[in-house]
């Protein structure tokens, strides 16, 4: 059985006890164009920039499970982008993995908005708080549909149906191994076996 779970508290906590300062996009924008950032690894949350957690093997081996599971359900018009950016009012994060509505040619001018989302993908292994929270991010963008990949658990937690107004979602499942996870893209739908999602061994395989 699925189970129902909620995020937990702001996108930015452990943001210092002390004022400091905010960004807009057009000064993290400028701040990238002036090479600020070229040794770092940065995303804008709420105006705050801050540090993306290291990738280790088993972020990208679990990365790129899913991506082979997700590749092959591409319909024309629609990608797959990989830990590229996308802006919403206040934040720029890069999701792990996101398919988009339209083409490559359609993004050359600007990142992907939270409407052109079709499916948000996070990987989390040591991030799953603060994967979590930027749910807020993403609902506010309105993205229909997030997955947070727990690579601890092995489950999956899927968020869906933002609700107007508010940087929450309306429904919240955590979907284990054994099970399938529904998904909608344009009028396709379809079942996905949990564990093609995770890193397995050969014996685990099913």
């Amino acid at each position: 059985m699925s189970t129902i779970i909620s995020p937990d508290g702001p996108a930015l906590d452990d943001r210092p006890p002390f004022p400091v300062r905010r960004w807009s996009l057009e000064e993290y924008h400028s701040l990238i164009n002036q090479g600020m950032f070229d040794d770092e690894r940065v995303e804008l949350l709420e105006g705050w920039i801050v540090p993306r957690m290291t990738r280790n093997t088993k972020h990208e081996t679990g990365l790129t499970y899913i991506e082979e599971q997700l590749r092959p359900l591409l319909g024309s018009s629609m990608y797959l982008r990989i830990q590229q950016a996308i802006t919403t009012l206040d934040s720029e994060p890069e999701p792990d993995l996101a398919i988009v509505a339209g083409h490559v040619a359609d993004y050359e001018d600007r990142h992907p908005g939270g409407g052109d989302v079709l499916l948000l993908v996070e990987i989390a292994d040591s991030s799953l708080r603060k994967d979590r929270q930027k749910t807020r991010i993403y609902a506010a963008a309105n993205v229909n549909v997030v997955w947070i990949a727990d690579l601890q658990n092995r489950q999956l937690e899927v968020y869906s149906e933002p609700m107007a107004g508010s940087p929450e979602y309306q429904n919240h499942q955590i979907y284990h191994l054994g099970e399938t996870v529904p998904l909608k893209l344009r009028e396709h739908h379809y079942a996905i076996p949990v564990n093609q999602l995770f890193t397995r061994k050969t014996s685990e395989r099913s």
